[in-house]
């Protein structure tokens, strides 16, 4: 009577694993998919030719950014000036809110 349900068990068990041994290979696989593209050789603005493999690269000689395609290069710069407005907007209200609840009460106490 207990050999059976040990098999179970067993068999439960090894589904399992092949269950998230399928699961962790199908997610690497698409890890992979996502990040590597086919190798493409870009050229630098300061001449410098890289090879690509991925969205975007630094440049070894010149420390600049090098994009897969100008597709890249818009969104980087989009994303940058979106990141920028928002610090800004941030540190104007940090500065609005400094002078009314703080300067505005101490000017009042200050007559």
């Amino acid at each position: 009577m207990r050999e059976p349900r040990l098999r179970k068990i067993q068999q439960r068990k090894a589904e399992s694993t092949q269950e998230a041994a399928d699961h962790v290979a199908l997610r690497k696989h698409s890890e992979e998919w996502i990040m590597q593209l086919k190798p493409k050789d870009v050229a630098c603005a300061c001449g410098h030719i890289t090879n690509l493999t991925t969205r975007k690269l630094r440049c070894i000689k010149c420390g600049k950014d090098v994009f897969y395609d100008e597709n890249e290069k818009k969104v980087h710069r989009r994303q940058s000036l979106y990141v920028a407005a928002i610090i800004v907007m941030a540190l104007s209200f940090v500065a609005y809110f400094f002078v009314e609840m703080v300067l505005g009460p101490l000017l009042l106490l200050m007559e």
